[in-house]
């Protein structure tokens, strides 16, 4: 949002987290079907930066303006239309995990880059309508040339899916994917606890289980980059079953890790994806969102729901609630009653990622026209500036507009690479990342930027990290019932409960409209 001052640095203030607290209580009734998400009418003024009117008390209460928040209630409108609903969210903005950014072009001129969610994939079916009837046009990632990848010392190029690794190293990737998708068949992300071999896969870490079935280095820092990149933390951290329900969700582990047009990285938004949280808000109107208002407690009381707000004297109430606040921001509210056992160990076996996110603009797309696609992968590469013990970027891109307008490239660094990163100074890790990227294309010409600007989503309020929230192993059988199970009148979104592209843009519009349905037939019965 905030314009870049000069071509130095720029670090963006107001990224989008997604949710804030959330309310509790004895788990009662339980969950019921998803709806069908269909905000209608066109967008029209501003949203947003208003607050709610006079009344206290509603017949639904949702936590977080993030993408799942706002399509639960503008979803809850569509089935319900006179249904008193309102949106709380702890910043002062609409938008969760999303952001835009104003940067300097070509040319003298300005445009948005999105400095949180940005990619959606073909097979993402809620948030491709959901965007058809936000009239936001979609256009394909540029991935035309050669791609780079570095692996310890070793830098490739290549122009298929997977870089040239020597014989044995291809070999062992191929078996590699054909054993891990294997293993994702029999994990069903609605219930991972489920799977036969559960208990023993919730007790490896995603790395345990690649190193036994990998004896390649090149295919593990291949793996490994992908892992900082899709969830903001190195596998080593995860629980081999979480990392097998979360590629379920995504249909498959080609699915999640691929980077070509049928992947989730295959199109871009039309002027950003910060646009698709505005736009709904402006659907609901601004006397139905509340912003600044970062809920403490949530108190369930007989046949109410209460939402004790910081800085309001008199709570919020409402007749049942909708949190699609992350995890581990739920683990911290003030419950009463207390949430169960489970889903509050769940919670706080949740943390949520680390990831940098670095946009760059450019006069020219010089690596176009020098034949590269501007995608670069890298694990363990050497590092780049004292501090570090490898190579910054974790993922980079051509980030440029629609037809090649506004030149840009982004940068992703996640796990290790961004908790090193975060030790450095802004300009240390400008002058990183720029170093980094110089190895793969002319220094002079990738120094030569226009604009720079990096967003570390761990220093986001209320929000912590990005862009999603693993499970840590030996938790992550406590998954499917237990993240998405409505306790007493509150009920849980939050792209972390999709059973679809969970942590994708796609799995939070899945996830609001089942919440917002589920709601909708409590209010029904009633």
């Amino acid at each position: 949002r905030d314009r870049i001052k000069s071509p130095t640095i720029q670090t963006a203030d107001m990224s989008g987290s997604q949710q804030q607290e959330q309310p509790q209580e004895q788990p009662q009734e339980q969950p019921q079907e998803q709806p069908q998400e269909q905000p209608q009418e066109q967008p029209q003024e501003q949203p947003q930066e208003k607050r709610l009117g006079e009344p206290t008390d509603y017949d639904v209460l949702v936590i977080g303006a993030g993408i799942s928040g706002l399509a639960a209630a503008n979803e809850l409108l569509r089935l319900r239309p006179d249904c008193r609903v309102a949106v709380v969210e702890a910043k002062d903005r609409v938008g969760g995990r999303t952001l835009g950014h104003r940067m300097r072009t070509a040319g003298g001129g300005e445009a948005n880059f999105d400095l949180g969610g940005m990619w959606i994939g073909p097979s993402q079916r809620h948030i491709s309508e959901l965007m058809r009837q936000l009239h936001i046009e979609q256009y394909p990632q540029y991935l035309t040339g050669r791609k780079c990848a570095e692996m310890g010392a070793k830098v490739a190029q290549y122009t298929g899916e997977i870089p040239y690794i020597g014989l044995v190293g291809l070999l062992d990737m191929g078996k590699v994917l054909v054993q891990m998708e294997r293993r994702v068949r029999q994990v069903d992300a609605a219930d991972p606890g489920a799977c036969r071999t559960a208990a023993q896969l919730d007790g490896l870490t995603g790395q345990a289980l690649f190193n036994s079935l990998s004896w390649s280095r090149a295919t593990k820092c291949l793996v490994q980059a992908a892992a900082r990149t899709i969830w903001g933390a190195d596998l080593s951290r995860m629980s081999a079953l979480y990392m097998l329900a979360y590629a379920s969700a995504a249909g498959g582990f080609q699915a999640l890790v691929a980077s070509d047009a049928q992947s989730g990285q295959g199109f871009r938004k039309k002027g950003g994806a910060h646009q698709i949280c505005q736009r709904l808000a402006e659907r609901l109107g601004p006397q139905r969102v509340l912003l600044s208002a970062p809920v403490a407690a949530v108190r369930q009381l007989d046949n109410r729901v209460c939402l004790d707000i910081v800085g309001r004297s008199a709570p919020l109430t409402a007749r049942y609630a909708v949190s699609s606040a992350p995890p581990h921001l739920l683990a911290q509210l003030d419950w009463q009653p207390p949430l169960p056992a489970r889903k509050l160990d769940l919670y706080r076996c949740s943390p949520v990622g680390h990831i940098f996110k670095f946009v760059i603009t450019y006069e020219t797309a010089f690596w176009r026209e020098l034949g590269y696609s501007g995608e670069i992968v890298s694990a363990d590469g050497p590092p780049t500036a004292p501090g570090l013990t490898a190579a910054p970027i974790s993922v980079c891109f051509d980030y440029s507009q629609e037809g090649g307008r506004d030149p840009a490239l982004v940068v992703l660094s996640g796990g290790l690479q961004a908790q090193e990163l975060d030790g450095l100074s802004p300009e240390q890790r400008r002058s990183a990342v720029l170093e980094h990227i110089s190895r793969f294309f002319p220094r002079d010409r990738v120094l030569d930027c226009l604009d720079f600007a990096e967003k570390n989503w761990r220093h986001e309020p209320f929000n912590g990290g990005c862009p999603v929230n693993i499970v840590s192993a030996g938790a992550a059988h406590l998954m499917g019932p237990n993240m998405r199970a409505p306790f007493g009148r509150v009920h849980f979104a939050g792209t972390e409960t999709a059973t679809e592209w969970c942590g994708f843009m796609d799995g939070a519009v899945q996830s609001g409209h089942r919440a917002a349905g589920e709601v909708s037939q409590r209010l029904g019965g009633q």
